[in-house]
């Protein structure tokens, strides 16, 4: 104990097949019910959606100017990460590209 905190768990150390089985919050507890209804929350997993397209834009981005599989040497690929990075932010604020009736 340090500082009146626990620096460690009173269980033995668990297999990782044993850590995957073990219930570690009770269905009926509170403490289960705001983790699940933080984990369910639609607003809040539509912004981490939004969140994650628009990394994934970014990466293609990225991989437009740094290819995964060369090696360059460190000013390079500062370079390419900065070409990448204005890229993206030129045009990160566009419409999203429309058919001629109007769909995406």
């Amino acid at each position: 104990m340090k500082n009146g905190q626990e620096r460690s768990c009173f269980h033995p150390v668990l297999s990782n097949d044993a850590e995957r089985r073990t219930k570690w919050l009770d269905k009926d507890s509170e403490p289960f019910k705001v983790v699940t209804a933080i984990a369910l929350d639609k607003f809040l997993i539509k912004a981490l959606l939004k969140r994650n397209s628009e990394l994934e834009v970014y990466h293609n981005a990225m991989l437009k100017y740094t290819q995964k599989h060369r090696h360059y040497k460190h000013e390079t690929m500062e370079a390419q990460t900065k070409l990448a990075v204005m890229d993206h932010n030129e045009n990160v604020n566009h419409p999203q590209a429309t058919t001629a009736d109007g769909k995406y």
